[in-house]
């Protein structure tokens, strides 16, 4: 579910696509830990390390609750970490998504020609 995270100020940061179970666990205890990927780096590589031993950062994410003009409550999600809230992975929202996969296909394919010449 497309949902937008808001600084403590009331600032959107980003749209995120949360899973219903997080969604779920907003409503049920107030807040929910979201890991923050981290760019594989190639000293990675060198070193050996599993991705699974790479540290890794995470960003809280609160659930306030509002009343809305109809009496109904509606669910405002903020955090404290606007800075590291910037790094997770935006959920796009439908205008969005065609230019956004023509550009992953591009990089890809963009990948694959360099991979190629890199082999020859």
């Amino acid at each position: 579910m497309n949902v937008v995270l808001y600084s403590i100020d009331f600032e959107p940061i980003t749209i995120l696509d949360l899973p219903m179970w997080a969604i779920d666990m907003l409503g049920e205890r107030g807040s929910v830990r979201v890991a923050v990927p981290s760019p594989i780096s190639y000293n990675a590589f060198q070193d050996h390390l599993s991705p699974l031993m790479l540290p890794y950062r995470s960003v809280e994410i609160r659930c306030e609750w509002m009343v809305w003009k109809d009496q109904t409550r509606k669910m405002i999600l903020t955090t404290n970490q606007d800075e590291l809230a910037l790094l997770l992975i935006p959920g796009w929202l439908p205008g969005q998504r065609a230019e956004i996969n023509l550009y992953k296909k591009q990089i890809q394919g963009l990948s694959t020609l360099l991979i190629a010449a890199l082999r020859s």
